[in-house]
């Protein structure tokens, strides 16, 4: 009977697990569980009945054996109501409800992180990095909210955990202080925001776009595609320099050096009109041409331009360079050396131009 009890479960499990299946579409759509968390979960649940299912068939061998089922009852009462760990008295039922709380608890909130951030997100004005402290915020809280929730159930007093907690902070206070400090640096990144994601920074010579911020670390991907995770006391206690913090325009400088002679006025004529074979510069505050220096071998000149978004920053070198070259060429001036290129941020300079008159 037993085995036959597990087969119909062993059956039932995976008719709502397999993906194709209309249950399975509903969970995975709702909780984001992919084919690979089914297959775990659904290999868990099975070994969960079969552990569940090994006591009625020991109950069955010890009455055959002529054993009392009083006395049978008695431990069986005893061992599942009755476990003493301490002052705390325990029960495998109790135990029992508190992991399931957990697991559908966890996949509740994973849910709710999941409605929030592609449902409700989408449809505010915040930008990117609020939106994902938000969402990353409603998951810790869930959580949290879930494991008290387990701990009521097992009946477990919070003082008790509270005097539990102070005892072990004294033994392993010092071996754990890295991860506190990454916790509280965590929580820090995400209520002050001195970084969000999809930013630009650098930090300690790594440079790239962050792509998540966790309680623990922060990701950033490299240009080059590679994942650095930095643990975020780094990022509180070290200088980060953020491309993208206020605003995500920047300002690209174009550094130029030709012989004397040069005409001057024609290089700069020529300078402004290769701002136009780039698409994303800006109007306002409108490119312009500095006349840096007079040297002894050359004339150094800088082309400044804005772009709206440093995503565009490459692109527009990229078509700026091309169109110096061709025109260079074709009004035969000979650069003096490689041009040079900068990225510069234009916070300071960007609200002092937009305040002058067009």
């Amino acid at each position: 009977g037993a085995l036959l009890l597990r087969e119909v479960i062993v059956e039932g499990i995976r008719a709502f697990m397999t993906p194709g299946r209309r249950f399975y579409d509903v969970v995975s759509r709702v909780t984001g569980l992919s084919p690979e968390s089914s297959r775990r979960l659904t290999f868990w649940i099975r070994f969960a009945a079969d552990v569940l299912l090994w006591p009625p068939v020991i109950y069955g061998v010890l009455l055959a054996c002529k054993i009392s089922p009083t006395l049978l009852n008695a431990w069986l009462v005893r061992f599942f109501t009755q476990i003493q760990l301490g002052d705390i008295n325990l029960s495998l039922v109790d135990l029992a409800i508190a992991i399931l709380t957990i697991v559908f608890g966890l996949l509740i909130v994973s849910g709710l992180k999941r409605w929030v951030r592609e449902r409700v997100m989408p449809n505010t004005q915040l930008d990117l990095g609020m939106q994902n402290s938000i969402s990353t915020g409603i998951g810790y809280v869930g959580g949290l909210i879930v494991v008290m929730i387990a701990i009521m159930v097992l009946g477990i007093d919070f003082s008790s955990i509270a005097l539990v907690a102070g005892a072990l902070s004294v033994g392993i206070g010092f071996g754990l202080r890295t991860v506190v400090e990454n916790f509280v640096a965590g929580l820090l990144l995400l209520i002050e925001r001195p970084i969000k994601t999809g930013d630009w920074i650098v930090v300690s010579g790594t440079e790239g776009i962050v792509k998540s911020i966790s309680v623990r670390s922060t990701e950033i991907e490299t240009f080059d595609r590679a994942s650095v995770i930095v643990p975020n006391s780094a990022l509180i206690a070290s200088p980060v320099t953020n491309w993208t913090h206020k605003n995500r325009i920047a300002r690209v400088i174009v550094k130029l050096s030709v012989l004397p002679g040069t005409d001057a006025r024609q290089t700069e004529r020529i300078l402004l009109g290769c701002v136009g074979e780039a698409e994303h510069v800006m109007k306002h505050p409108a490119p312009s041409v500095i006349f840096r220096a007079i040297g002894e071998a050359k004339l150094d000149f800088e082309l400044r331009c804005f772009v709206s978004d440093t995503d565009y920053y490459l692109p527009t070198l990229s078509a700026m360079n091309f169109a110096i070259d061709a025109a260079m060429r074709r009004e035969h001036i000979q650069p003096v050396g490689a041009p040079t290129v900068s990225l510069q941020p234009v916070l300071e300079e960007f609200a002092r131009r937009s305040i002058e008159p067009a």
